[in-house]
């Protein structure tokens, strides 16, 4: 796995002696790649060095210092439209609903179901490397579990309670966390040898300062917008629109909202608090009174 590297160096130099000098600055860029291995890394430096411009732009997608790619929330769903080009071009052709076995195929990754922890505390896991863990039956006994390298594990239960019955999700979830975030992996294993997997819980602990929040947040947020694209999704929801205020002459706008979200929930299999938040995010300001969950329940549309 190769990340490309880019420097900047700052170089000032003082010439004459004595009373009589000068000094000339001048801002270079040096880049080069870096190659992450299971047992460390390798700079492969320098490839090109010049003369810093101010219009400099990267070609690529720029990376934090935890090696977490960087984001706008107003690029994710460019980001998700270049992934879906490249594992799932028929999502951007018509309204689809994302065959998981077709895209963990494609990813070349397995997914395997499983009771991770006996309280539910974690949705699922993918790890990178062979390794053999604990995980637990049904009546919360211990067992060993081999598990391959590029595979998903599941707990159903936990992420069904967490999706509202859906496992597709967090199918999704593992496979954004695959495809962004495994140098960050590869960089933490190299000083923190014990890592094993990504692991992503129900709740999450940490502070906003962590790169674990963020690629948890990258990942939640890619989730939707990977199981529905902005373009066809857009003509999903206007064609059902237009098929619920025909067919059933509501004159109740915020039921025929209602309907729309419980029939894109099944048709993406998604939870309906998914597709309210994308309806919102693609234009659909009303959704916002609808199906709002709070203390347990839902509340009246308004």
């Amino acid at each position: 796995m190769e990340a490309l590297v880019r420097a900047y160096v700052y170089l000032s130099v003082i010439l004459g002696e004595s009373q009589y000098t000068d000094t000339a600055s001048q801002l270079y860029k040096i880049n080069g790649s870096m190659t992450l291995c299971d047992d460390g890394y390798e700079y492969s430096l320098i490839e090109q060095a010049g003369i810093y411009e101010c219009w400099d732009e990267t070609m690529y997608r720029p990376l934090t210092h935890y090696l977490v790619p960087f984001f706008y929330r107003g690029e994710l769903d460019t980001e998700a439209e270049r992934i879906l080009q490249r594992y799932y071009p028929e999502a951007l052709q018509k309204p689809t609903c994302l065959d998981k076995t077709l895209l963990l195929k494609r990813l070349g990754l397995e997914c395997k179901y499983t009771k991770i922890t006996t309280d539910g505390s974690i949705l699922g896991q993918l790890f990178l490397e062979d390794t053999t863990i604990t995980v637990y039956d049904k009546n919360n006994r211990p067992k060993r579990m081999s598990v391959r390298a590029n595979t998903i594990l599941i707990d159903v239960e936990a992420a069904r309670e967490a999706n509202g019955g859906r496992v597709n999700p967090t199918i999704l979830h593992e496979c954004v966390h695959f495809l962004l975030h495994r140098m960050f992996y590869r960089m933490q294993k190299i000083y923190q040898s014990e890592i094993r997997c990504f692991s992503c819980p129900v709740e999450l602990t940490v502070s906003k300062d962590s790169p674990v929040y963020w690629m948890e947040w990258q990942a939640n947020q890619m989730v939707r917008r990977l199981a529905m694209p902005t373009e066809q999704t857009k003509i999903k929801i206007d064609e059902t629109i237009s098929k619920k205020e025909l067919n059933h002459h509501h004159k109740d706008r915020l039921k025929v909202i209602e309907s729309v979200i419980e029939e894109l929930a099944e048709f993406y299999c998604v939870p309906k608090q998914s597709v309210r938040q994308r309806m919102i995010e693609l234009g659909y300001p009303e959704t916002q009174g609808v199906l709002n969950y709070c203390n347990g329940g839902y509340v009246p549309n308004y």
